[in-house]
């Protein structure tokens, strides 16, 4: 049966995809990028040259001078850049992921952009169904950065946090 065959193959096809994404995911678990170890520029690109093994996107990254932060805060940066990249690759189906870190006159800033499927920001339901952005709100509050969330369907998405430099203290003094 020619029809029957080839909808296994597909089915085959799509379990190990699935499979796959979560063996990636499984990856960056065990071997998280750390902070206190390689700094903010340091631990970004270990976490870039980990996707980009095993991601189809090309993503670009050229790690600037190590910004001027706290460890708490650099952490909290990195969750934010590695939630943006996350959504790029698994969500958005982006070809190409822009990534930018970069420390202006004491405010740093973060910027991810791709050219993938986009999508509403402003959608009512979308928070409650997707935990990584409001984790990035969360993230970006705990800093008082601001957090700028750019897209549209069909148009790519881009990330931007800018952490001044009179905030570089996670609020009440946390250093998760």
């Amino acid at each position: 049966d020619p029809a029957g065959a080839a909808a296994e193959v597909a089915r085959v096809r799509e379990l190990a995809g699935s499979a796959l994404e979560q063996l990636r995911a499984l990856v960056f678990e065990l071997r998280p990028a750390e902070v206190a170890a390689d700094g903010l520029a340091g631990a970004l690109q270990k976490h870039v040259d980990v996707l980009r093994r095993v991601q189809a996107a090309a993503i670009a990254y050229t790690p600037p001078p190590e910004p001027v932060l706290r460890a708490g805060a650099k952490r909290q940066v990195l969750r934010i850049a590695q939630e943006a990249l996350a959504n790029a690759v698994r969500h958005a189906g982006a070809e190409t992921i822009d990534v930018r870190l970069s420390d202006h006159d004491g405010v740093v800033e973060l910027e991810v952009a791709d050219d993938g499927a986009g999508f509403d920001p402003q959608a009512p339901a979308l928070r409650g169904r997707h935990l990584g952005l409001s984790s990035m709100d969360e993230r970006a509050a705990l800093l008082d950065a601001a957090l700028e969330i750019r897209s549209r369907p069909g148009a790519g998405t881009t990330v931007s946090l800018r952490v001044p430099a009179a905030r570089h203290r996670p609020r009440g003094g946390e250093e998760a």
